[in-house]
Order: structure tokens, then sequence, then C-alpha cells
């Protein structure tokens, strides 16, 4: 993750990412929603925030070797 373009003279970011599925695999389930929320002032009273849902799909990387069925 890139951290945030600088602009104006500080800019104090701080990164949380939470997720309900640290395990995402494609040969389970391929797309996925996330929902992103951002907040200024770090949540405080008068501080603004904003909400999204993020459609993600996987793709497959192979990161599984293939198997056979033994013939007989």
């Amino acid at each position: 993750m890139l951290p945030p373009p600088r602009t104006g003279p500080a800019l104090n970011v701080k990164w949380i990412i939470k997720t309900a599925l640290p395990n995402m695999d494609r040969e389970v389930k391929e797309q996925y929603q996330v929902r992103i929320q951002a907040k200024d002032m770090g949540g405080q009273l008068g501080g603004l925030a904003g909400t999204t849902v993020v459609n993600i799909t996987l793709s497959d990387v192979n990161d599984n070797p293939p198997r056979f069925s033994k013939s007989e």
C-alpha cells in the first residue's frame, strides 16, 4: 500500500486495516465485497467520514498444485 500524497505543511496519517476475511481463497470463493470506511480527525466529533463498497475479484495464481486421482 502506498502512503497518501502529502498536501500542506504537515500530514499525520494512521493506517488501520481490518478484515474479516484473512484467508481469501479463489478456489473457495472468487468474488468478495469489502466495505471501506475513512475518517479524519481520528474519528473525533466534528470530523468527516466516508464509506464505500469495493468489489474484489480474485485471480488464480496456481497456488495449489494439481491433484490427480490414482487410476486403477
